[in-house]
């Protein structure tokens, strides 16, 4: 069901004198969220005037008596000319206006502006040679399993806690689709869902607000300009790249990208990107990013290229360490620990966690080792 025909149903039973029911109790009846309801509801009172009240007594909501039945009455036919319309158009592909003018026993400013109402609900009429639904307007009925909803639905509340905005409001939209082309025996409450599960928002800045940046620039197979501070920036440069995919580590976005400045393969993290513009240059570096390929751990998603760490260790540290490995490129041999990180900065903790063990090099990791242990001897030394 569309959202112009929930519309119209909600109404139908409100205006009958249908018991009062919460949001979650009408989002049951149609198989969406409440909050969705809730939408429907505030258009029915805003949108068509309707004597609409949330009834504190009765635990829902509930129609009064209009004190003007003539502006209701000529919104109900407006609503029900506009459902005509949409079942003419389905049916029809290709009208005119002036067609469906003549058909419904109206003008085509009047058809004109129904059609943009139509699109003010979310429905994709398009002017195509005629007046035409978008191919993917109305999904054939689908035989999703209650699991398969339940993990787009989880993804749906992962999108929410890390951006509450437009991509996860274009999410939630997409779901809702396909729990309307779902036969009602199958879904599952989704309004109960909702209330059932929730995600924590995260602490930090995602960078999930360039996701639809980011997404133009994947799909167009062009190159994009970005305004972006790295780690030992003072200040935002632009950098050209040719994007290749993206990937999400500790809840932080990061795009996988060829910068032609470096004449290499990087990793931005979408939080320090302050602008970004589509370019018209298509892309010149042709391989696509495979997930298998990106490096996920905290010591690569940093760094412009791989630097060899050697680091001496006790023979129980090294026992230790090849139970349980740091890194995918650790090698043990001869007493020492080999690592091939891109950050060898990010290391530091780590390496001050441990026990018998020695930075051999490089000699930037070294140099911070020192720097911390000469600030642990100045806080708690005599």
């Amino acid at each position: 069901m569309n959202r112009a025909s929930r519309i119209f149903a909600l109404h139908e039973s409100l205006s009958r004198g249908a018991p009062p029911r919460s949001a979650k109790s009408w989002g049951r009846v149609f198989g969406v969220n409440a909050r969705t309801v809730l939408r429907d509801l505030a258009f029915l009172k805003q949108e068509l005037q309707a004597p609409l009240i949330f009834d504190p007594c009765l635990g829902g909501y509930r129609y009064l008596q209009t004190n003007n039945p003539i502006m209701f009455e000529d919104k109900l036919s407006k609503w029900a000319r506009l459902l005509a319309l949409i079942h003419r158009i389905y049916a029809q592909p290709g009208m005119t206006a002036e067609k469906l003018a003549e058909e419904t026993g109206c003008v085509p400013r009047t058809i004109r502006r129904d059609i943009a109402e139509l699109q003010k609900v979310g429905l994709p009429v398009d002017n195509h040679n005629g007046y035409r639904f978008s191919t993917d307007a109305f999904l054939p009925s689908l035989t999703l399993s209650g699991t398969e909803i339940f993990a787009l639905f989880v993804a749906v509340r992962l999108m929410e806690s890390q951006n509450p905005g437009e991509l996860a409001g274009e999410a939630r939209g997409g779901l809702e689709k396909l729990l309307r082309a779902t036969p009602e025996t199958r879904r599952l409450d989704f309004g109960e869902l909702r209330e059932a599960i929730h995600v924590s928002e995260t602490a930090e800045d995602t960078g999930t607000h360039h996701l639809a940046d980011m997404q133009k620039a994947l799909s167009s197979g062009r190159q994009l300009e970005l305004e972006y501070q790295g780690m030992k920036d003072e200040m935002a440069r632009k950098r050209v790249l040719d994007p290749m995919g993206l990937f999400c580590f500790h809840t932080v976005w990061y795009l996988h990208a060829y910068d032609h400045k470096r004449q290499g393969l990087r990793n931005f993290r979408l939080s320090r990107v302050s602008g970004a513009r589509l370019l018209e240059t298509p892309v010149s570096y042709r391989p696509r990013m495979e997930l298998d390929e990106v490096a996920y751990h905290k010591w690569d998603v940093e760094g412009d290229q791989k630097v060899d760490v050697v680091i001496k260790v006790s023979p129980s540290l090294g026992r230790w360490l090849e139970e349980n490995p740091a890194h995918p490129s650790q090698l043990l041999e001869n007493g020492q620990a080999r690592y091939r990180v891109s950050n060898p900065l990010a290391m530091t903790r780590w390496v001050t966690s441990l026990y018998g063990l020695e930075v051999m090099e490089p000699a930037i990791l070294r140099t911070e080792l020192q720097k911390v242990s000469q600030e642990l001897f100045e806080l708690y030394g005599e």
